[in-house]
């Protein structure tokens, strides 16, 4: 690998051999450490590097790989050592260390194969790790190819490298399968936007949605794209139907169906590659919550099958859905008469029943509007806040077990609704932002981690509510909508 210090929109590198051994930091060249007068302008420097093939040495078979650093640098001062390594699945491939001043990286010896992971850490005096970056898997088959990676600080919030196209409340986020992220809806226009992780800029997909709508629910379906469904158009209506953002094409197609009717409040998820759960909601923006559920089964070509789903045990709407041991799990929300629930329901798509998940059937605390998590360790489920009986933001956090079918209880260092929470890659959940009893955004953070409970992490850069969230493929976390600005979260 080689880098140089140049700034951002100058070209990353020539794809050549990259030296095995870096040369001696050129006089003149800037340090990693960049002096404090940077810290809040533009990138000033941009590291770039090239990935050299195992092959014949001058066969020139280099990975360029593009490195973003985060507008403010101050937290890089304490640098000491960068280690660079590539990776496929839990093999190292090769690595190299070196001094933070150097401003030549090289990286030889990696064989050619797909699910190929560059990985950059920088590391301070004492050892500890205090900024890292990588790519997302990248097939690494041919020369001449080229890569983003974002190195930011841990545990850091940083702008996106170019603000959103729109600003958008309550919009939806999800990832095609090459790792591009696609905002849709939450705000009155038709715009989709499209984000790569590690250049972190966005640019507008020249197809767009059929109609504005908000509060609608997305899914990503395995093999076919992104299923957009319901919502709030610009005049306030629940909207019926939905549409494909195609992967095939990056083109938006129209699902129409007489079952897909006007719903908000609903959610979707992926039962399986190509098929999702529609559940509840409402004809209204208030109006009483349905217990009818659609199956919806996309496939890559853009056609679609629609087919009635069994009736939920209760009716219900603003409640939360996942999906875990292949069966979804339907908590709280609002019932008739604007009741919030405690109830729980379980929906097996190998028998299309629904039915109360006995032996318990309530959560500790009626909520509505609440975050659903699969803990990766197989804990449970992690609900976070929503809003309670009387209308107010909560505290309460609670794990639901799938085998005992109990919950154990929590407190959150804030009450929030409208918040999100997002799985990190070491199954740690990150809750950030939402509202307070006032209505007023949030910028507070707070970690769960199973067996310990919430822990405080530093302030979102914004304060936003009823935003999206979603872990990328590069490790890092987007946020975006509720505000004019999105952001990167480092874990």
């Amino acid at each position: 690998m080689t880098a140089r210090r140049a700034p951002l929109r100058a070209p990353a590198v020539t794809a050549r051999r990259a030296p095995l051994r870096a040369p001696a930091a050129k006089a003149g060249r800037a340090p990693l450490r960049a002096p404090a007068a940077t810290a809040r302008r533009a990138p000033m420097l941009a590291l770039a590097a090239l990935l050299a093939h195992a092959g014949c040495a001058d066969s020139g078979d280099d990975l360029a790989l593009a490195i973003r650093l985060p507008a403010d640098t101050t937290r890089l001062g304490a640098v000491s050592q960068l280690n660079l390594s590539a990776r496929r699945g839990d093999v190292v491939l090769a690595q190299a260390s070196f001094a933070a001043g150097t401003t030549r990286l090289a990286l030889a010896g990696v064989s050619f194969g797909a699910s190929t992971v560059v990985r950059l850490d920088g590391v301070d005096a004492a050892g500890a790790v205090i900024a890292t970056g990588r790519t997302c898997p990248i097939d690494f088959q041919t020369s001449g190819m080229s890569a983003p990676l974002y190195l930011a600080p841990t545990n850091f919030f940083a702008p996106t490298a170019g603000a959103p196209l729109v600003q958008r409340t309550r919009p939806v986020a999800a990832a095609l399968s090459d790792g591009t992220v696609a905002i849709l809806g939450g705000a009155d226009s038709t715009t989709v936007e499209l984000m790569t992780p590690g250049a972190a800029s966005f640019t507008a997909l020249p197809s767009s949605l059929g109609q504005a709508r908000r509060q609608a629910e997305a899914v990503t379906l395995t093999g076919a794209g992104v299923l957009v469904v319901g919502g709030v158009s610009a005049s306030g209506d629940a909207i019926a139907g939905g549409e494909l953002l195609l992967e095939s094409q990056r083109t938006l197609v129209p699902v129409t169906d007489p079952r897909l009717d006007a719903r908000v409040g609903h959610r979707v998820v992926e039962l399986s590659e190509g098929r999702a759960f529609v559940s509840g909601g409402a004809a209204s923006t208030s109006g009483a919550p349905l217990s009818t559920t659609v199956l919806v089964r996309v496939f890559s070509d853009g056609t679609y099958q629609l087919s009635d789903g069994v009736p939920l045990a209760e009716a219900r709407r603003e409640h939360a859905v996942v999906v875990a041991a292949g069966t979804a799990m339907l908590f709280g929300g609002r019932g008739a008469g604007d009741l919030v629930l405690d109830s729980v329901e379980a929906f097996d798509p190998t028998t299309g029943a629904t039915s109360a998940a006995a032996p318990i059937a309530h959560l500790a605390t009626a909520r509505a509007g609440a975050t659903a998590s699969v803990l990766p360790d197989n804990s449970g489920i992690l609900l976070t806040g929503g809003q309670g009986s009387d209308g107010k933001p909560l505290a309460s956090a609670e794990v639901f077990n799938l085998v005992t079918r109990t919950t154990t209880t929590f407190t959150m260092a804030a009450a929030r609704r409208g918040h999100t929470a997002t799985v990190l890659d070491d199954g740690r959940v990150l809750i950030a932002g939402g509202f307070d009893a006032a209505g007023n955004p949030l910028r507070s953070v707070e970690i769960f981690t199973s067996g310990v409970g919430f822990v405080s992490e530093i302030d979102l850069g914004s304060a936003r509510g009823d935003h999206a969230a979603l872990s990328l493929c590069d490790g890092t976390v987007l946020l975006v909508g509720g505000a004019a600005t999105a952001e990167l979260y480092t874990p």
